[in-house]
């Protein structure tokens, strides 16, 4: 009985052995800037220009592959996903939401830009941590999307 239980403690284990975010607190962030990309990305195709509407377009897909991975991943840890998402993106919708047009598009690549260089932070830092290594995976396969949404959004502005 002793090696369940010891088992079932592993993934506490791990997580409070790590110098950064736990793998919980990284997944859980993770997961809910992907619900955000994914409803602002969504808005932007409504809402945008027609570059901006396919940049939205990219990002509603992107983050959408980037959630099932991150969802995988927590599932290993016994996490339920988050259907939230983080507090930022939330009221960057309800300024959005009262856009339009040219300040819409300006608004949201400008959002865009900090909101993308704070997760390639965030990321290159998890995926280099003392992470268990399909959390440093996972932060380092999204790394690429997430370099490719920042150049988008530069170029947007």
């Amino acid at each position: 009985m002793r090696p369940v239980i010891y088992l079932s403690l592993l993934p506490f284990a791990l997580a409070s052995g790590c110098s950064g975010p736990t793998p919980n607190e990284f997944l859980t962030k993770a997961i809910q800037g992907d619900n955000g990309e994914m409803m602002l990305g969504a808005l932007a195709t409504t809402k945008g220009g027609p570059a901006i509407a396919e940049f939205g377009r990219t990002l509603a897909a992107d983050h959408g592959k980037a959630r099932a991975a991150a969802v995988a991943v927590a599932a290993h840890y016994g996490m339920t996903p988050p259907t939230d998402m983080v507090p930022e993106a939330r009221k960057e919708q309800t300024k959005l939401e009262g856009l339009s047009g040219s300040d819409f598009n300006k608004e949201f690549a400008s959002y865009m830009v900090k909101d993308h260089e704070r997760d390639i932070a965030d990321f290159e830092k998890e995926a280099s941590s003392d992470a268990p290594a399909d959390v440093r995976k996972l932060a380092q396969d999204a790394l690429p999307d997430l370099r490719k949404h920042l150049a988008m959004a530069k170029r947007s502005i």
